[in-house]
């Protein structure tokens, strides 16, 4: 506001002084940030490593203090387990590895948000299953395999599908 004031000058006159008095507001700000599980956030001079809410004063550039709030969330470790299985002498692929063991593998990602993430993998290498079949036939006559009339010595052979989901082979010795 505006303020006046009467006062006697030296010579012992009048004298008005007016004073115009501003005030200035102190100023706030809000900052929002993330960190990783593990990791820390620096506001100012401190390391922050827990999810929450922090306040700090600081000297606005009116001279006046200014409010800084800093609200802090931490982005959680994630992982994950894969459940899988292949056949015996196909590859699994598991990022740009091909695995041809059974066994249990780890690979650790960075997550959508930034942060790190774990992916096991359980992996169960199915064996390939066969059989043979030795079976002799009269010159003039046939063997049924796989829908086939077979006449001629020979060996044969029939992929079928396993009970594991892996390949089957059937082989047949056929003597004439």
């Amino acid at each position: 506001g505006a303020y006046n004031d009467t006062l006697t000058a030296q010579g012992g006159c009048d004298s008005i002084v007016t004073l115009n008095l501003g005030m200035n507001q102190p100023t706030t700000g809000s900052i929002r940030a993330a960190i990783c599980t593990g990791g820390s956030y620096g506001f100012n001079g401190r390391q922050l490593t827990a999810a929450g809410t922090y306040k700090d004063t600081l000297t606005g550039s009116n001279g006046c203090d200014s409010v800084l709030t800093l609200t802090l969330q931490t982005a959680p470790f994630l992982t994950t387990t894969v459940n899988a299985g292949t056949c015996q002498g196909t590859p699994y692929n598991f990022n740009n590895q091909n695995l041809t063991a059974t066994g249990v593998y780890h690979d650790t990602l960075t997550a959508q948000g930034g942060c790190d993430s774990m992916v096991t993998l359980n992996l169960t290498v199915n064996p390939s299953t066969g059989s043979t079949i030795n079976a002799a036939i009269c010159v003039g006559g046939y063997y049924l395999f796989n829908n086939q009339h077979l006449s001629q010595t020979g060996t044969y052979f029939e992929a079928l599908a396993g009970s594991n989901g892996c390949d089957s082979i059937v082989t047949l010795q056929l003597l004439v």
